[in-house]
């Protein structure tokens, strides 16, 4: 199945196959046994007017299917999924999503105008093939969580179970996680059902993913860290001060709390070809064979420090170049302001 939009929630690859409004039943039997009219809407096609809650749902692992929710996806464009429309489905590898996050979903037997189903978002984590896999499930379920809480402006205790609104519909009375968690004899289902035996562990690893959300860590490119004085930047993303540092001889990143979380083991600087038909070679001699040309203005990215000189007296550095790594003449480059 081809998503019509990839994104990234929170470290989670979500590829977006959102129905289409105005979507309606195509197979009236189908449509019956699910229990609509032919021709009715295929969901609820009901804006949430505000997000009060995010719940989360358990739903088999497929035998011999890698990309479980993509599956799940594909079986409900297929009018296969009788009337389950949750939010997203995900698995170890990553998520699908269904609906957009402002419209209302039907999620195991919610419907449209009930409790928990017109201010909700509904997360479908796919379990039970292995404990990796599930552990891999559950982070992406949880990362997603923390995402929606965060987005919405909500805390933890905004996070429920279908069990939540099983207990509710039948008049339980308690706590949150009470109602999260209790088993009732009447109830149909224990949803969901792998991670409700350790709820209390999923749900602190949303707090942790929701905390982080709310109090990101800065990271800073300095010299060193008593050495405020030299820092050149500061970001909440990781890879982004990374970047940074290799690009500025002497300097590495530290988090809040100034511990060392990376010095580079090589620095680089960007450097522009001054001359046309500047020969780069496979080694750093002059008689070596040239493996091609590079024109006037080519933008090359040299090791600092590859400095090497050949034994004619020319000094050539190692360079990075359309993919490959090579070694230039360092009389034919000018160093990029």
């Amino acid at each position: 199945m081809t998503a019509d939009k990839i994104i990234e929630l929170n470290g989670v690859k979500v590829n977006q196959k959102i129905i289409p409004d105005g979507t309606r039943w195509k197979d009236s039997a189908k449509a019956i046994k699910a229990g609509f009219e032919a021709n009715a809407l295929y969901k609820a096609q009901v804006r949430m007017t505000k997000v009060k809650t995010v719940t989360m749902h358990n739903t088999e692992d497929l035998d011999h299917i890698e990309k479980d929710a993509e599956r799940y996806v594909l079986a409900t464009y297929n009018e296969n999924m009788l009337s389950t429309r949750p939010h997203l489905y995900t698995d170890d590898i990553e998520a699908w999503q269904l609906l957009r996050f402002d419209e209302v979903g039907w999620c195991n037997g919610r419907g449209t105008k009930n409790t928990g189903a017109i201010d909700d978002i509904s997360i479908e984590c796919i379990m039970g093939e292995d404990a990796v896999s599930d552990a891999k499930a559950e982070d992406n379920a949880a990362r997603l969580a923390a995402y929606l809480l965060y987005k919405n402006n909500l805390d933890i205790t905004a996070l429920r179970t279908h069990t939540y609104w099983i207990n509710l519909g039948l008049g339980v009375k308690g706590s949150v996680d009470y109602m999260n968690t209790y088993k009732h004899p009447k109830a149909g289902k224990y949803c969901p059902y792998y991670i409700l035996p350790h709820w209390s562990e999923f749900k602190a690893l949303v707090k942790k993913y929701l905390d982080e959300l709310n109090n990101p860590e800065i990271y800073r490119v300095r010299r060193s860290w008593l050495n405020a004085i030299s820092q050149i930047g500061a970001y909440t993303n990781l890879e982004s001060a990374k970047a940074l540092a290799d690009f500025n001889r002497g300097y590495k990143v530290y988090n809040s709390k100034g511990k060392l979380v990376y010095q580079p083991k090589q620095y680089y600087a960007r450097y522009v070809t001054t001359q046309n038909k500047v020969a780069y070679k496979a080694i750093p001699a002059t008689d070596a064979k040239t493996m091609g040309w590079l024109h006037k203005g080519i933008s090359v990215v040299v090791h600092l420090g590859s400095d090497t000189k050949a034994t004619n007296g020319t000094i050539w550095v190692q360079a990075d170049y359309n993919e490959q790594t090579i070694w230039l003449p360092l009389k034919y480059l000018r160093k990029e302001k």
